[in-house]
């Protein structure tokens, strides 16, 4: 057998079990396929924030999963969460001579993009 067809068939056999699965196991799956877009969304925004202001995203995920919580109800709207992040990031950007340069150092890099 092909494996490809064992695939797409074990696909099928899984689809034709979620479709006829009692209801209280249908809203177990869907309440589990909402959390996951919701951890989704808060790692999204946690690193989102850990670009914007620096560290790592798991110093950012709870104050993301409460904006994602938030999102989820209907508190507050995602894109302008985002857009609102994106103003920051754009009015903390370090201009070029405050670069560290990497090994190179502050004047190297600066003297190579320009600046």
């Amino acid at each position: 057998m092909n494996p490809e067809h064992a695939e797409w068939q074990a696909m099928a056999i899984e689809q034709i079990l979620r479709d006829n699965a009692p209801a209280a196991d249908r809203a177990r799956m869907e309440h589990a396929a909402a959390m996951r877009r919701l951890m989704k969304r808060a790692w999204q925004v946690a690193r989102f924030a850990a670009r914007v202001f620096g560290g790592s995203a798991s110093h950012y995920i709870a104050q993301a999963m409460v904006q994602a919580h938030a999102e989820r109800r209907g508190d507050i709207d995602a894109f302008n969460a985002d857009r609102t992040l994106m103003h920051i990031e754009a009015r903390t950007r370090k201009p070029v001579s405050q670069h560290a340069g990497g090994r190179y150092g502050r004047n190297w890099y600066a003297s190579a993009v320009g600046a």
